[in-house]
């Protein structure tokens, strides 16, 4: 094994370890879901961010919204999986157990379809809390 190849696997190892820190920090977190008839499951759900909302990956992995979320939270963010579903990019700001976050939803499209929805959700809670100060 020459040392190019030691330095470039290094290399991956760290970008390895840095993708993790960057998914896994205190304020966000990943997830994905997929459609299935007309719920959207919940299929990977990872980072620091949930234990501040009390939530675990066990409470929501494999999962419809309104499976963990109260009914008036579940229906809107339903809608909101559906533009992401139909091809749309989505934004928009949720609300659970005390915390504010903003949430981005990302469809991943495979041969013209649609197979998976990829997001990611950040604490805002801070920044709401200094907006109403403002205001």
């Amino acid at each position: 094994m020459d040392y190019t190849y030691k330095e470039n696997n290094q290399n991956i190892n760290n970008n390895t370890i840095d993708y993790k820190n960057l998914i896994a920090g205190p304020n966000r977190f990943v997830f994905k879901f997929v459609k299935k008839d007309n719920d959207f499951i919940h299929t990977f759900i990872e980072g620091e961010f949930l234990e501040k909302l009390g939530l675990s990956p066990s409470h929501i992995i494999g999962k419809s919204l309104h499976e963990f979320l109260p009914e008036n939270q579940a229906n809107q963010k339903h809608k909101f999986y559906e533009l992401a579903w139909n091809g749309v990019p989505v934004n928009y700001e949720g609300y659970i157990n005390g915390f504010h976050y903003l949430a981005s939803l990302t469809p991943v499209v495979i041969n013209s379809k649609i197979i998976e929805v990829n997001s990611i959700a950040i604490d805002i809670t801070e920044y709401r809390k200094n907006s109403m100060k403002i205001q």
